[in-house]
């Protein structure tokens, strides 16, 4: 049976390369793990998608500008 360094190389940083191999290994195995549990698997189909941040702040930013008499929310003019 051959070693690691047949599949990596041999040499500087091949402890890295077996960690980046390792670590994605295990991000692989638990994807599929998780996917074996129901509520994960379709955790995606059944939960809305939250809006983006840039349009909630487009929406606070135009709410600001349509109602200037509520307080907090008019804006300062520049002296």
């Amino acid at each position: 049976m051959g070693t690691v360094g047949a599949v990596l190389g041999t040499g500087a940083g091949r402890g890295v390369g077996l960690l980046y191999v390792l670590l994605g290994c295990a991000v692989a195995l638990l994807g599929l793990v998780c996917l074996r549990i129901p509520v994960l698997g379709r955790f995606d189909r059944e939960v809305p998608d939250a809006p983006a941040a840039d349009l909630v702040g487009l929406t606070q930013l135009g709410s600001a500008v349509d109602d200037p008499a509520e307080p907090g929310t008019a804006r300062r003019s520049r002296p």
